[in-house]
């Protein structure tokens, strides 16, 4: 593919191919009349993606994987790699969105046709988001996609949240409802964000770390994530909001020492692991 908005276009025409098949098995299974299972005409999909939101009030991370796959030709399967953190509203947030290609479809219609919002995140994001539910029940498109976007105000940098979801034929929701951009509370993730490698985060983040600390941190969930799950896969993408400051996405390059420290620490869990050899009482009595 010469671009990512041609793979995100193919991407996009797979999964309305396979929904219209599991339309057509479900009304071969249940006779006409019947009340079909919420969610019928939907393909389940584990949640593709791992986007890591980490904030304090005075600055914001996001962190995300680079693996873009598709599976819908009888077991085959299309990878590529594709940056999941975008630079949006004229530079001043940061976005990512996981479980459908859909999500960065609504995002660059948005930044194709130049649709501007008040920079201030917790102004702004209530109506990009809205935007972003308005366009997608507009063009009727079936997949459910979540978004993570970051921003500041004058005084503190913030991380909101939302998903999309489809209506049904008799116009309920399949899915969660859209309920608009609800302001991240320290840490949020979407995508595989039940992932084990997310414990870290958890039971680590604090309001007092480091910039470099929270970096590291979000970047140490995201890339063990990436190695064991084939959902997911590096490089690591990691991006920041400071109030007064621009919003930045890090190259690769400029992520080298962070990359390292990652592994190091890693590595010196296993280590640690490989290493216990504590007595046990009665381990061996039968």
């Amino acid at each position: 593919f010469r671009s990512d908005k041609q793979f995100i276009t193919v991407v996009i025409m797979l999964e309305h191919i396979e929904n219209v098949k599991g339309k057509i098995r479900e009304s071969a299974t249940f006779p006409k009349g019947d009340i079909l299972p919420i969610g019928s005409g939907i393909k389940e999909k584990n949640p593709m993606t791992l986007i890591l939101g980490l904030e304090n009030g005075k600055e914001a991370i996001l962190a995300a994987d680079s693996k873009l796959s598709k599976s819908n030709d009888g077991g085959g399967m299309y990878t590529q790699r594709f940056d999941k953190l975008r630079l949006v509203n004229k530079g001043n947030w940061i976005i990512g969105a996981a479980n459908s290609a859909i999500g960065y479809d609504l995002i660059e219609q948005m930044e194709d046709r130049g649709e501007r919002f008040d920079p201030d995140i917790h102004v702004g994001a209530h109506k990009y988001a809205a935007r972003t539910n308005e366009l997608y029940l507009a063009f009727g498109y079936r997949g459910m996609p979540s978004f993570l976007l970051a921003g500041a105000s004058d005084h503190d940098a913030a991380i909101y949240g939302w998903n999309l979801a489809p209506k049904d034929e008799d116009g309920g929701f399949v899915g969660t409802r859209f309920g608009g951009a609800v302001k991240c509370m320290r840490q949020e993730a979407i995508g595989a964000k039940h992932h084990g490698a997310l414990y870290f985060s958890y039971a680590f983040h604090s309001p007092d770390l480091a910039t470099a600390q929270r970096i590291v941190l979000a970047h140490l969930c995201v890339s063990e994530a990436a190695k064991q799950d084939p959902r997911c896969g590096p490089p690591v993408q990691v991006g920041i909001i400071r109030p007064g400051k621009k919003a930045r996405i890090f190259t690769a390059e400029e992520l080298v020492e962070v990359q390292s420290r990652s592994g190091e620490i890693a590595a010196e869990i296993e280590k640690l692991i490989l290493a216990s050899s504590p007595k046990i009482a009665n381990l061996d009595v039968d």
